[in-house]
């Protein structure tokens, strides 16, 4: 399991993103960034957290690139983003979509 890694460069809505693993993340777990097209996520985290971590800021990136991002209170965005993300992981888990186990 250790080998794994996460996918360096995914669309979210037709949109390029790079993804990251980076060590100097303090104590988030992973970080969207808008403006440089990035998802960062932290090289401390085991492959499942990870991935987890990954696809709560894909959900982010989704938010930022269809617009919603400007009509939500940040602390709005993240509680929809925290139940989508707790709704479809079990179902992509579950259907063995993530490659987790």
């Amino acid at each position: 399991m250790a080998n794994k890694k996460l996918l360096k460069d995914i669309k979210v809505l037709g949109s390029a993103i790079k993804v990251t693993r980076e060590s100097d993340m303090s104590d988030m777990m992973g970080e969207f960034i808008a403006d440089e097209s990035k998802i960062k996520i932290s090289s401390k985290l085991e492959y499942n957290v990870a991935c987890e971590t990954l696809f709560h800021e894909v959900i982010h990136a989704a938010f930022f690139v269809s617009g919603q991002s400007e009509l939500l209170k940040d602390s709005h965005e993240e509680a929809i983003i925290r139940m989508l993300e707790k709704a479809l992981m079990p179902f992509v888990d579950k259907n063995k979509l993530s490659g987790r186990k």
